[in-house]
């Protein structure tokens, strides 16, 4: 069975105003195999958003990549 753990690394370098957001994330197997990767502009967000934009673009990729979930 694979197994997948998906690690999201947010800073809060936009905490407090909106600004240009960059979406990054790269995929690991538990053999440290990459499974794929994304970098995508998010536009202008809060903090919250972003982070919240991050979680479900990092979700959606790792379906679409790895066909799992």
């Amino acid at each position: 069975m694979l197994s997948i753990e998906v690690k999201c690394n947010t800073d809060s370098a936009i905490k407090g105003s909106p600004d240009q957001v960059v979406c990054d994330d790269i995929f690991w197997d538990n053999s440290v195999a990459v499974l794929g990767c994304f970098i995508v502009n998010l536009d202008i967000f809060t903090f919250f958003l972003a982070n919240l934009e991050f979680m479900i673009f990092t979700m959606r990729k790792l379906v679409m990549q790895t066909n799992y979930l």
